[in-house]
């Protein structure tokens, strides 16, 4: 029977191994949370403050979005990734 039926913890058997998994797990934190920001649907955040926007009619569209979302992810993910090293 394969491990993953049996529920043996794949992990203890890796080779892989991170010098610093403290940072590492800071890092996928941070990147996966900062990388929300670049389209809309990158976050239910992003898409409650588009609905409200339409409400108020004003029309955000995936490019206009995309257009502002992209260099914020950018700049704050090297800034993230200065930061962490």
């Amino acid at each position: 029977m394969s491990s993953w039926r049996t529920g043996a913890n794949w992990s203890t058997r890796s080779s892989v191994t991170l010098p610093d998994p403290h940072r590492a797990w800071l890092t996928l934190a941070m990147s996966s949370t900062l990388a929300g920001n670049l389209t809309i649907l990158g976050s239910i955040a992003n898409l409650i403050v588009v609905e409200g926007a339409k409400r108020h009619g004003i029309q955000v569209g995936f490019v206009d979005y995309l257009r502002v979302g992209l260099p914020v992810t950018v700049v704050t993910l090297a800034f993230g990734i200065w930061w962490l090293s």
